[in-house]
């Protein structure tokens, strides 16, 4: 009973204390009671969500989901907003399902892709604890090829590599039942390349209006070689935050170059919609092309 009276006391504390004191107090004094959570968080997004308390976004979400909107990748979930995306969305790399359950509560037809077995598990009782605004989750890895990949396991840094976990690879090729995507949101830590050769069939045929993707390292200028072929051009999403600004909303902005922001948390915005139709979307507008 101790804990939750801590806990809920740190809660309406946090947003008012030093940036230093909060992260003292998110990390080494609340990881002894943080780790044995196991209730359910009820977000002011408007859903409620099991967590990991382990890494960033489960902390981010325990100590702000109830007071607070819009606590992961804001920026890029504006700009999903924005696009109003028509058909289904594709989301891989759905960690315990945030994004996920941020774009079916607007009745989206969303398909979320978690390869790493706790993750998934997470991601799907957060799911089914959201009905009807939920997310079909299914355990695989988007890749080039079908067959076992192996994952390394990081929390919010979890790829594929030489060693690891081992799960199954599939292509976004072999949804055979899908023949029109509205939107692509990737999240898998430099493997977006493969990801997006795995798609070469639906990019020829029928390509999803928009994807976002993450800018990881400099492993996304592959990703953006091989989409400019098909027609893609391209704008950086700046989507930098800190314990400062969680939960602070701001004008959408894109910038046609990485060094024109600071941002260490940059996400990359493909599309196939007119530079006009972008503009529409934020004020000023910088040069669409990177």
């Amino acid at each position: 009973m101790i804990e939750y009276f801590f806990m809920f006391c740190m809660r309406l504390a946090l947003p008012y204390l030093p940036n230093a004191i909060r992260d003292f107090l998110m990390w080494p004094v609340a990881s002894r009671i943080v780790k044995k959570w196991d209730r359910p968080v009820k977000c002011k997004d408007g859903f409620t969500m099991y967590i990991d308390p382990r890494d960033l976004l489960g902390r981010i979400i325990f100590f702000y989901g109830p007071i607070r909107t819009n606590l992961w990748e804001p920026q890029t979930v504006l700009l999903t907003k924005k696009l109003k995306p028509d058909g289904p969305i594709l989301v891989a790399g759905a960690h315990i399902g945030y994004i996920a359950l941020m774009l079916a509560q607007r009745s989206a037809v969303v398909y979320a892709y978690e390869p790493i077995p706790y993750l998934y598990d997470i991601a799907r009782k957060n799911s089914e604890l959201n009905r009807p605004h939920s997310f079909a989750i299914s355990q695989f890895a988007l890749t080039d090829h079908m067959g076992t990949v192996f994952m390394r396991e990081d929390t919010l840094r979890s790829q594929i590599a030489d060693s690891g976990t081992p799960v199954s690879g599939i292509t976004i090729d072999s949804f055979a039942l899908l023949d029109r995507w509205a939107l692509w949101l990737l999240d898998l830590e430099g493997h977006e390349e493969a990801a997006l050769r795995g798609a070469e069939g639906t990019l020829k045929t029928n390509p999803p209006k928009d994807i976002i993707f993450e800018a990881l390292g400099d492993n996304f200028v592959a990703a953006i070689n091989y989409l400019a072929q098909f027609g893609y051009h391209f704008y950086f999403i700046d989507d930098d935050y800190n314990s400062d600004n969680i939960g602070q909303t701001r004008p959408l902005l894109l910038f046609n170059s990485r060094h024109e922001n600071k941002s260490k948390n940059v996400n990359i915005y493909a599309t196939l919609r007119s530079e006009a139709e972008v503009d529409g979307f934020q004020a000023p507008l910088a040069s669409r092309h990177i």
